[in-house]
């Protein structure tokens, strides 16, 4: 079952060239004199939410294919969206062509270009792309009668895939065969291996790094073996693992549900914890980790989302504001993705988000006299930088205001 819904996207908008060019003047006059770290804590955020057309605004996960099209999975089906309308796919018990199960956990392209959705209770669909309609090529197999929830999937340098269940790690291989980590696993004694498993990532090593609700595991794809890799964890704290995120410098990622964000060493194993300042409420629930173009790591919790550098720490940190149209649409995140274009999409509880390239040289300075970090009037006539990188702004019925890029 699909629908169609067109919106109006707003980064596609048409402006008459000269307000464009008076915009790009102001936007690259402000972002001439910001500091790094000033330009990072100021950014816009378009949102799109069920009023757009999305299916839900639960956003769980957001993944663009090979042929460039933006899927945004929901906890109420899928949406693929290029850019002008959403495609909803949606689960229908009278249609067995139609996805399977709603909640999507995970959406992956093979080497060999084949989509697959992994949902709560539905197991693995795969997309036909010529029919726009859903395949279930396993759901004969035992593994995957049931109820099965399918929450990762990751594939190795021999093409198999290894997919995160609510009960254990299937490995599927190019022949179609189908086997359970612990039937291959000799050694019986990690207690508590057989759980849900909700995250996979290969290190630089090839090791699996498994995040589980009973801690974090390191799995050899050779030989099978599983060993338990333990974090330090304070002892009335849940071991639940909800994000393992291998980066480029080969180094680990883990979020935890209540006990924050470590960073693993994948070669001396050594561990740290990522301290997040500020520190607000249910910050410590780490959903996403995801690196950018740049460097920089965007680290989703339930209470904000934060920009990260190694050699800095937390440079920015972002959360909902209703006086704002261009701040995040919640603050718990769920999902965070960087696309070709180098833009950054944010799936959170309350919808989606896109930060555009294009549009971060703007920010927009409203009307509040009794707020210096406003204007005093909303009617803006000449703009002048001083030697000390101020700006100043002139207005028809607020005298002359200037701006502080340093302070903001």
């Amino acid at each position: 079952m699909q629908e169609k819904i067109k919106i109006f996207s707003s980064n596609r908008g048409h402006l008459s060239r000269f307000v464009w060019d008076i915009m790009l003047l102001v936007g690259f006059l402000l972002l001439g004199s910001l500091s790094a770290n000033a330009v990072q804590r100021e950014m816009f955020f378009d949102t799109y939410t069920q009023a757009d057309g999305l299916p839900n605004n639960h956003v769980q996960y957001i993944f663009q294919d090979r042929h460039g099209w933006m899927w945004v999975g929901t906890s109420q089906g899928v949406s693929r969206y290029d850019g002008y309308e959403f495609t909803n796919f949606l689960s229908s018990l009278n249609d067995s062509t139609s996805l399977k199960g709603s909640l999507i956990r995970i959406i992956f392209e093979d080497r060999k270009g084949n989509l697959y959705f992994g949902t709560e209770n539905g197991a693995l669909n795969r997309f036909n792309r010529d029919t726009e309609t859903f395949e279930k090529p396993y759901d004969t197999h035992p593994y995957f009668s049931g109820e099965v929830s399918v929450n990762d999937i990751c594939e190795d340098n021999d093409g198999n895939l290894w997919v995160a269940t609510h009960n254990d790690i299937l490995i599927i291989e190019p022949s179609g065969i189908i086997k359970k980590l612990t039937d291959l696993n000799n050694d019986q004694s990690n207690n508590g291996w057989a759980n849900y498993v909700r995250e996979l990532s290969f290190d630089n090593t090839g090791r699996l790094w498994a995040g589980t609700n009973s801690g974090l595991y390191i799995i050899d794809p050779i030989t099978k073996e599983v060993e338990s890799f333990g974090l330090p964890f304070s002892v009335d704290m849940t071991d639940e693992i909800w994000e393992v995120f291998s980066d480029r410098d080969g180094f680990i990622w883990v979020g935890t549900y209540l006990n924050g964000l470590y960073l693993i060493d994948p070669v001396t194993l050594k561990t740290k914890k990522v301290e997040l300042e500020p520190a607000v409420d249910r910050s410590e629930t780490v959903r996403a980790v995801s690196m950018d173009s740049f460097g920089q790591f965007w680290i989703g919790t339930r209470g904000g989302l934060y920009l990260y550098k190694k050699e800095l720490g937390v440079v920015g940190f972002y959360r909902s504001d209703e006086r704002s149209n261009g701040s995040l649409v919640n603050n718990s995140i769920l999902d965070i993705y960087h696309d070709n274009n180098g833009e950054t999409w944010i799936g959170t509880r309350g919808g989606l988000n896109l930060l555009g390239k294009s549009k971060q040289v703007f920010r927009n300075f409203s009307a509040e006299p009794s707020n210096n970090r406003y204007l005093n009037s909303s009617i803006v006539y000449a703009f002048w930088e001083d030697d000390d990188g101020k700006l100043w702004v002139g207005t028809e019925d607020g005298g002359v205001n200037i701006y502080n890029p340093k302070t903001g």
